[in-house]
């Protein structure tokens, strides 16, 4: 009987503890329901579902919360009013309530009303920390920025050590446009807590503004001058404000900025180095070339030999912006590639157990083909390559293998060299160059469909050095063979670019002039005359620019390159008149083109005078097209040689 009683005791009371579990089930369910009404916007709905929620649960801030919010997008403030003045009297959560009241009398528009309310908050609650919080918040969100800066300044006097309230006071004063504060609060905060630095960047990245960088940049700089540079901070300051100035594109100042961080600091900061990469991206190789021969002059052992790598990749970069731009009219370009091979050798001799010696002989081999054209010295490269030891190797042994092969019009075996290349690094710029010189393969063998599929995988790489070239050359594939699908047309403009990696101008010139003798248009035309601008030398000068102005005048308003082709006629035009050293014999061999069967006889020009004009036609043309700035800043500088 005992035993019994017992039973049914400890029944009862799993029963009684059970009732209260469902009645919570049910009001869970009941506020998912609701809440996803809420984002549904459908608030009518969901406030009637909040409201019964908060008649149940009255103690409940959620409940309660919720059911304004409904009420104020339904725009029935005064029952939100109502609702809200009701939970105060009632004294549940009374300060968070009265916060509410204050938020639907400010969204009603009775600001003074919504005013006195926080206001008479904030002095009853002034050390209350959550209380005061919620209310600087509320008064963020409500863009009431001055009151909550003032919250936020009494807090920080009653709580000192608080990384959340120094991170919320810096960016209310970001967003009260307040910038010289906002820094240096977040400075203070980097220097209380130097694991907030990357909270610091992500606000400023978020903002982008360029103002706002600029006050950034001014108040770091005056910061570290205060900052022991023994600090956690101090380093990353440093790079935080040459990112700042690179972000600017205030390039010269950011390297001299890393430069003298570099020379004060007891350890190095890789600074230098580390913005040369982002100056070789963006096209600044002057201050690429500085950046990394700042480790070589100072004969930092750690990082000199890495630096005159980069340095030369710098020359070789440089060289060809120069190139396919025609942006330069001396010997420069053939000069930058000479410092590129020269500073790769001197790595050799000077530092002969240099770790990355693999893509030093790479990148020399690669020179003796693209360059100096001397097969032989890249595979003396090759020999000294295959004398390393280690497996990883093998990919670009493989690679300049294939390229000895491609160069010497050996398809099938530069194939399979490129294969076995792109297989073994798998991932990778190395990966990316050996499909591309795949196709490329196939292009010059006249196996089109093949060098497609090649270049699919490339393209969709579009972060890949060689997309470009990669779109390049599907696009010859593409209007060759849409010109004509057996791909005749296309073969002698492919033999031509197959000439021309070999250095033999002479039979790339002649396999382009086929294609100028043609009476109908070639949809390789333009690209034609543009890879034999780029081939340009003392002899042919004459011959290109005549062809090219041939061209223009018959089918120049109709080129998909016509911007891109006025420009080299008129960087041709200021060789052709500036350059001292070429030929007297230039306008004889350029009399030999009959290109285009042309009506009128076109004269090279000798003058200044009739220089400004060609130049002048870019403009007319496309007064804001991506030449027009270095157009208009040749022409006052011809003008100034005029006077």
């Amino acid at each position: 009987m005992k035993k019994h009683s017992i039973s049914i005791y400890l029944l009862l009371v799993l029963c009684l503890a059970f009732i209260p579990q469902t009645g919570w089930a049910q009001l869970d369910n009941e506020y998912f329901a609701a809440e996803q009404l809420f984002r549904q916007q459908e608030y009518q709905q969901a406030f009637q579902k909040f409201n019964h929620l908060h008649k149940e649960r009255p103690n409940n801030f959620t409940y309660f919360n919720k059911a304004v919010e409904c009420l104020i997008n339904l725009k029935k403030y005064d029952r939100a009013i109502s609702l809200a003045q009701q939970a105060v009297e009632e004294n549940h959560y009374k300060a968070r309530a009265q916060i509410q009241l204050g938020k639907i009398y400010h969204v009603k528009g009775s600001t003074d009303k919504a005013f006195s309310i926080w206001d008479k908050l904030a002095n009853e609650y002034t050390k209350d920390r959550q209380i005061s919080l919620q209310l600087a918040r509320t008064l963020t969100r409500r863009q009431a920025f001055d009151r909550a800066i003032d919250i936020y300044q009494q807090l920080q006097s009653y709580v000192t050590s608080s990384n959340m309230i120094s991170s919320e006071l810096a960016d209310t004063y970001l967003q009260a446009g307040k910038y010289e504060q906002a820094i240096r609060e977040y400075l203070q905060l980097v220097k209380k807590s130097p694991a907030r630095m990357s909270f610091m960047q992500q606000r400023l990245i978020r903002f982008q503004d360029d103002y706002i960088y600029d006050v950034a940049i001014l108040e770091i700089s005056d910061f570290l001058e205060q900052l022991s540079p023994r600090h956690p901070s101090y380093r990353n300051l440093q790079q935080l404000e040459v990112w700042l100035l690179m972000e600017r594109e205030l390039y010269k100042r950011a390297l001299v900025t890393a430069k003298e961080y570099e020379a004060k600091s007891s350890n190095l900061t890789y600074l230098p180095f580390n913005i040369g990469r982002k100056l070789l991206a963006a096209q600044k190789f002057e201050l690429a070339k500085e950046a990394y021969s700042y480790y070589i002059k100072n004969d930092v052992h750690s990082l000199k030999y890495r630096s005159m790598e980069k340095l030369a990749t710098a020359y070789r970069r440089w060289a060809a912006y120069l190139e396919n731009y025609n942006l330069d009219l001396s010997t420069k370009r053939n000069s930058l590639y000479d410092k590129a091979f020269k500073t790769l050798q001197s790595i050799k001799q000077q530092n002969p157990s240099y770790r990355r010696l693999d893509k030093v002989l790479v990148a020399m081999a690669e020179l003796s083909l693209d360059i100096t054209h001397q097969p032989d010295t890249a595979a003396k490269y090759l020999e000294e390559l295959q004398a390393l030891s280690g497996q990883s190797l093998q990919s670009k042994i493989h690679y300049i293998q294939g390229r000895l092969h491609l160069y010497n019009q050996e398809y099938s075996r530069a194939r399979i060299a490129f294969t076995k290349s792109n297989k073994q690094s798998k991932t990778g710029s190395l990966a990316e160059e050996s499909r591309y010189y795949l196709a490329l393969t196939d292009f010059y063998a006249g196996d089109y469909e093949f060098a497609k599929i090649q270049l699919n995988a490339l393209e969709r790489q579009n972060t890949s050095y060689f997309a470009n070239d990669a779109v390049q050359l599907r696009l010859w594939i593409q209007n060759g063979l849409h010109a004509d699908s057996t791909g005749k047309q296309l073969q002698p403009f492919a033999d031509a670019i197959e000439y021309f990696s070999q250095g033999k101008d002479q039979l790339a010139q002649n396999s382009l002039h086929e294609l100028f003798e043609e009476k109908a248009y070639h949809p390789l035309i333009d690209d034609a005359i543009l890879e034999l601008s780029t081939h340009k030398t003392e002899g042919n000068i004459g011959y290109i620019y005549k062809t090219l102005s041939h061209y223009l005048a018959q089918y120049g308003s109709v080129s998909p390159l016509y911007e891109r082709l006025l420009w080299e006629r008129a960087r041709l035009a200021d060789q052709l008149v500036t350059n001292n050293n070429l030929s007297p014999t230039l306008s004889e061999a350029a009399d030999n083109t009959n290109a285009f069967s042309a009506d009128t006889e076109v004269e090279l020009p000798e003058t200044v005078k009739q220089l400004i004009p060609i130049y002048e036609e870019v403009l007319i043309h496309f007064p804001n097209g991506f030449y027009a700035t270095y157009v208009r800043n040749r022409i006052n500088e011809l003008q100034n040689i005029q006077t």
